[in-house]
Protein backbone atom coordinates (compact mmCIF):
# COMPACT_ATOMS: atom_id res chain seq x y z
CA UNK A 1 0.00 0.00 0.00
CA UNK A 2 1.87 3.38 -1.27
CA UNK A 3 0.80 6.97 -1.58
CA UNK A 4 0.84 8.16 -5.08
CA UNK A 5 3.44 11.69 -5.40
CA UNK A 6 2.16 14.78 -4.14
CA UNK A 7 -0.51 13.64 -1.50
CA UNK A 8 0.55 14.64 2.05
CA UNK A 9 1.91 12.08 4.40
CA UNK A 10 -0.47 10.82 7.34
CA UNK A 11 0.65 8.86 10.17
CA UNK A 12 -2.38 7.45 11.84
CA UNK A 13 -1.75 8.37 15.28
CA UNK A 14 -4.21 7.47 18.60
CA UNK A 15 -6.32 10.46 19.09
CA UNK A 16 -5.64 11.97 15.84
CA UNK A 17 -3.67 12.54 12.46
CA UNK A 18 0.38 13.73 13.01
CA UNK A 19 1.54 15.47 10.10
CA UNK A 20 -0.78 16.12 8.04
CA UNK A 21 0.83 18.77 5.55
CA UNK A 22 3.48 18.86 8.03
CA UNK A 23 5.56 16.55 6.41
CA UNK A 24 7.69 16.60 3.34
CA UNK A 25 9.16 14.45 1.37
CA UNK A 26 12.68 15.40 0.40
CA UNK A 27 14.80 13.70 -2.43
CA UNK A 28 18.66 13.59 -2.02
CA UNK A 29 20.99 14.27 -5.00
CA UNK A 30 24.41 12.66 -5.07
CA UNK A 31 26.56 15.41 -6.00
CA UNK A 32 28.60 13.74 -8.24
CA UNK A 33 32.26 15.23 -7.90
CA UNK A 34 35.01 14.87 -10.68
CA UNK A 35 37.34 11.92 -10.93
CA UNK A 36 40.56 11.52 -12.26
CA UNK A 37 40.80 8.63 -14.68
CA UNK A 38 43.91 7.70 -17.45
CA UNK A 39 44.32 7.00 -20.90
CA UNK A 40 47.37 4.51 -21.76
CA UNK A 41 48.65 4.04 -25.24
CA UNK A 42 51.50 1.30 -25.63
CA UNK A 43 54.25 1.84 -28.23
CA UNK A 44 52.72 -0.26 -30.25
CA UNK A 45 49.44 1.24 -30.39
CA UNK A 46 51.80 4.01 -32.55
CA UNK A 47 51.38 3.85 -36.12
CA UNK A 48 54.07 5.07 -38.68
CA UNK A 49 52.89 8.67 -40.28
CA UNK A 50 54.55 7.73 -43.85
CA UNK A 51 54.15 4.37 -45.87
CA UNK A 52 57.84 4.48 -46.50
CA UNK A 53 58.55 4.22 -42.57
CA UNK A 54 59.96 0.61 -41.84
CA UNK A 55 59.36 0.00 -37.87
CA UNK A 56 59.79 -2.74 -36.06
CA UNK A 57 58.09 -3.75 -33.04
CA UNK A 58 59.00 -4.90 -29.19
CA UNK A 59 58.41 -5.85 -25.96
CA UNK A 60 55.23 -3.28 -26.42
CA UNK A 61 57.50 -0.41 -27.49
CA UNK A 62 57.71 1.05 -31.49
CA UNK A 63 60.63 2.05 -33.14
CA UNK A 64 61.74 2.90 -36.77
CA UNK A 65 64.92 1.15 -38.65
CA UNK A 66 68.76 2.10 -37.53
CA UNK A 67 69.75 5.77 -38.07
CA UNK A 68 67.43 7.00 -40.76
CA UNK A 69 66.56 10.15 -38.84
CA UNK A 70 63.48 12.02 -37.17
CA UNK A 71 60.33 9.66 -37.97
CA UNK A 72 56.67 10.14 -36.48
CA UNK A 73 54.67 7.91 -35.05
CA UNK A 74 50.69 8.93 -34.84
CA UNK A 75 48.37 7.36 -31.96
CA UNK A 76 44.46 7.83 -31.98
CA UNK A 77 42.98 9.51 -28.66
CA UNK A 78 39.61 8.64 -27.44
CA UNK A 79 38.45 9.77 -23.97
CA UNK A 80 34.27 10.66 -23.54
CA UNK A 81 32.96 13.43 -24.55
CA UNK A 82 33.44 16.06 -21.80
CA UNK A 83 36.01 14.90 -20.49
CA UNK A 84 38.68 17.57 -19.57
CA UNK A 85 42.37 16.66 -20.16
CA UNK A 86 44.91 17.42 -17.36
CA UNK A 87 48.11 16.47 -18.40
CA UNK A 88 50.18 14.03 -20.89
CA UNK A 89 53.27 12.35 -21.68
CA UNK A 90 54.79 10.11 -23.86
CA UNK A 91 57.33 7.75 -22.89
CA UNK A 92 60.12 7.00 -24.80
CA UNK A 93 64.01 6.12 -25.16
CA UNK A 94 65.66 9.52 -25.81
CA UNK A 95 64.19 12.64 -24.27
CA UNK A 96 64.63 14.18 -27.33
CA UNK A 97 62.09 13.08 -29.11
CA UNK A 98 59.46 15.45 -29.31
CA UNK A 99 55.61 14.78 -29.16
CA UNK A 100 52.48 16.80 -29.63
CA UNK A 101 48.98 16.16 -28.91
CA UNK A 102 46.60 17.65 -31.58
CA UNK A 103 42.68 17.94 -32.03
CA UNK A 104 41.26 18.87 -35.30
CA UNK A 105 37.92 19.35 -37.15
CA UNK A 106 36.07 16.23 -38.22
CA UNK A 107 36.13 17.42 -41.57
CA UNK A 108 40.00 17.65 -41.80
CA UNK A 109 40.43 21.23 -41.47
CA UNK A 110 42.02 23.23 -38.73
CA UNK A 111 44.04 21.73 -36.18
CA UNK A 112 44.62 23.08 -32.49
CA UNK A 113 48.34 21.75 -30.84
CA UNK A 114 46.54 21.03 -26.96
CA UNK A 115 49.90 19.79 -25.32
CA UNK A 116 53.96 19.72 -26.47
CA UNK A 117 57.15 18.05 -24.87
CA UNK A 118 60.55 15.91 -25.36
CA UNK A 119 60.17 12.43 -24.18
CA UNK A 120 59.30 11.19 -20.91
CA UNK A 121 58.02 15.22 -19.79
CA UNK A 122 54.27 15.36 -18.70
CA UNK A 123 52.31 18.71 -19.89
CA UNK A 124 50.00 20.16 -18.01
CA UNK A 125 49.41 23.34 -19.85
CA UNK A 126 46.84 22.34 -21.92
CA UNK A 127 44.96 24.07 -24.47
CA UNK A 128 41.26 23.17 -25.44
CA UNK A 129 41.34 20.98 -22.70
CA UNK A 130 37.55 20.00 -22.99
CA UNK A 131 37.13 16.58 -25.35
CA UNK A 132 34.16 17.38 -28.01
CA UNK A 133 33.94 14.52 -29.57
CA UNK A 134 31.04 15.78 -31.75
CA UNK A 135 33.28 18.20 -33.78
CA UNK A 136 36.51 17.44 -32.93
CA UNK A 137 39.10 14.18 -33.56
CA UNK A 138 41.95 13.57 -30.97
CA UNK A 139 45.70 11.66 -31.61
CA UNK A 140 49.07 12.23 -29.93
CA UNK A 141 52.31 12.33 -32.72
CA UNK A 142 55.52 11.31 -31.17
CA UNK A 143 58.83 11.72 -33.57
CA UNK A 144 61.32 9.20 -32.78
CA UNK A 145 65.07 10.39 -33.54
CA UNK A 146 67.41 7.86 -34.72
CA UNK A 147 65.30 4.58 -34.25
CA UNK A 148 64.75 5.01 -30.56
CA UNK A 149 61.49 3.09 -28.97
CA UNK A 150 58.32 5.22 -28.42
CA UNK A 151 57.58 2.86 -25.14
CA UNK A 152 54.23 4.30 -24.90
CA UNK A 153 52.02 7.37 -23.38
CA UNK A 154 49.54 8.26 -20.65
CA UNK A 155 46.84 10.95 -20.74
CA UNK A 156 45.47 11.84 -17.16
CA UNK A 157 41.68 13.57 -17.47
CA UNK A 158 38.49 14.56 -15.31
CA UNK A 159 34.82 13.62 -15.67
Amino acid sequence: MGRKRGEPMVLDMPGGLFGQEDVRETTSTETGGTSTQYFSIAGVGFRPTDEEIVYQVANGSISHDVNDGNKAFRASVELPHGAVVTAVVVFSDNTGDNWTMARQTNDGGTQVTMAAAVGGTEDTSITSATIDNQNFTYRLQAVSDNSENIDGARITYTI
